[in-house]
């Protein structure tokens, strides 16, 4: 068996022996606008671009990336379609990493489309959120920022969202809404150009208690720094921990080790 990261290019694939049932499919369904767009296209030039295929069982494939482009053909009426082909031994994270690769290079993926491309490295591909980012090309925190905007609106907004191209920072700021109506209106007001996206995390922080933190003065320890100095720096910060905890502040947020020694102390 060849390498599985290896494929063999064939300029004339049948179509009628491509399955094509949307079990890799990242893309969500073209608009039809976009759909007759590229049959048009593919009417005049004919498919330019290989699809991606494994192979499958009795001498069939299974595709991967390129339904677009397959559907355009059978529209067509065309017989073959010209792709790449990968042996069986590809893992379902191997098909998936090599889905949003191709896509990426074409066309940047929606944020849902990247979001289930990496949902399902972690579940099928038993991948952390560390390495699924690495192999989107994501940095961690990116990747959980999307994850988080994703999981936490309804699917109306996102899609709003994608339709309109927006970031996903306005997304992730909604996250902290109480509601899915409040979700929706101030997805509106944002999308709509009433609101922006500073002026959303604004007022969502302001409601829901978050405020942005400042910068303040900041202890460093070096190889020069005394024991002394050390210990009276722990010590006020464990004062300022007791303060804040008479005020009622809860702090669960602080660091759970200097809360825990705050405690000690005041027992």
């Amino acid at each position: 068996m060849q390498n599985p990261g290896s494929p063999n290019f064939e300029p004339a694939v049948p179509l009628s022996s491509i399955s094509a049932d949307g079990q890799y499919q990242l893309r969500e369904q073209r608009t039809r606008i976009d759909q007759e767009a590229l049959n048009a296209s593919v009417l005049e030039h004919g498919v330019l671009t290989p699809v991606l295929l494994q192979e499958g069982v009795q001498g069939n494939f299974v595709l991967i990336d390129g339904y677009g482009r397959f559907n355009a053909a059978f529209a067509n009426n065309l017989e073959t379609v010209p792709g790449f082909i990968f042996s069986q031994g590809l893992s379902v994270l191997d098909i998936v990493s090599m889905a949003i690769a191709s896509n990426k290079v074409r066309k940047n993926l929606s944020l849902f489309e990247t979001y289930q491309g990496l949902w399902r490295m972690m579940t099928e591909g038993q991948l952390t959120l560390s390495e699924a980012a690495k192999r989107c090309g994501m940095k961690q925190a990116a990747a959980a920022k999307l994850m988080a905007a994703i999981q936490s609106n309804p699917k109306e907004v996102i899609n709003a969202f994608v339709q309109k191209k927006a970031s996903v920072r306005g997304l992730y700021a909604l996250r902290l809404c109480r509601s899915d109506d409040e979700k929706r209106g101030l997805a509106k007001k944002l999308l709509s150009g009433e609101m922006t996206v500073s002026q959303l995390e604004d007022f969502v922080n302001a409601k829901y208690g978050r405020k942005k933190s400042t910068p303040g003065v900041r202890f460093v320890v070096s190889a020069n720094t005394s024991y002394e100095a050390v210990l009276a720096e722990l010590a006020r910060i464990k004062k300022r921990v007791v303060q804040l905890e008479r005020m009622d502040v809860d702090v669960r947020l602080l660091p759970a080790q200097i809360a825990k020694m705050a405690k000690e102390e005041v027992q």
